[in-house]
């Protein structure tokens, strides 16, 4: 929350999409424990170790759902390709590392308190950024940006005609210049995805970027 406080119009939902990636990092990573006991009450203070490294790193994977099963039992590298979703892999990697500040962080106020484990805590989360450091490029970041570029190389981006665009501006022009006051529900719904769409074509922006716009940038235009 604090990284994304100038950010208010978006950053409710920055925090929750990264919380939940998190969280379904976490679940992946207690189903890999070998104990009953961890697999139950693991928590991400507890598995930031060095001990836990390959499960992370494992648990990072699964999250990116795998789709390469077959080949993880039979013992056989598997394809580079079986990920489906490889940029979980990129967005874990700094929500990683930002763990480890955190927990780095609350080792070192328990230390301040005179609480023995603090220091424990701060070696251990300290010992999990070397590892990361020297092997999450090769182990992690590689291999889901390799399946990123080969998935952009074999995809066809179809661009809209400029006669088409034109046609769409000049129905959008008369269909707003045709229309009247809302009276009800249905019709002020209809009205809105008109001038929504009306603006992402004239400003040629991503839907999201209008979500940013204030009730007053529209009052306070002149036209």
């Amino acid at each position: 929350m604090k990284r994304n406080i100038s950010n208010k119009a978006t950053r409710p939902h920055n925090v929750s999409s990264a919380m939940r990636l998190a969280a379904r990092w976490l679940i992946e990573l207690r189903n890999l424990q070998e104990t009953e006991e961890l697999k139950k009450n693991l928590t991400c203070y507890n598995a930031l170790v060095p001990g836990q490294y390959q499960k992370i790193v494992s648990a990072v994977f699964a999250v990116c759902r795998e789709a390469c099963e077959d080949s993880v039992e039979d013992e056989v590298e598997p394809d580079e390709d079986g990920l489906e979703a490889p940029s979980n892999a990129i967005k874990l990697s700094y929500d990683l590392g930002r763990l480890c500040a955190a927990k780095t962080t609350k080792a070192i106020a328990m230390t301040q308190d005179k609480n023995p484990a603090g220091e424990k805590d701060r070696k251990d989360a300290k010992r999990l950024m070397q590892l990361y450091k020297l092997n999450w490029q090769v182990d992690v970041l590689k291999r889901a940006r390799h399946c990123l570029r080969e998935r952009k190389l074999n995809v066809t981006i179809e661009l809209p005609d400029p006669k088409d665009i034109a046609i769409f501006a000049k129905f959008m022009l008369q269909t707003m210049k045709k229309a009247k006051k809302p009276e009800n529900y249905d019709e002020f719904k209809l009205l809105q995805i008109w001038i929504l769409a009306r603006l992402i074509q004239y400003n040629r922006r991503r839907p999201g970027e209008m979500q940013v716009l204030k009730y007053v940038c529209y009052t306070s235009y002149s036209n």
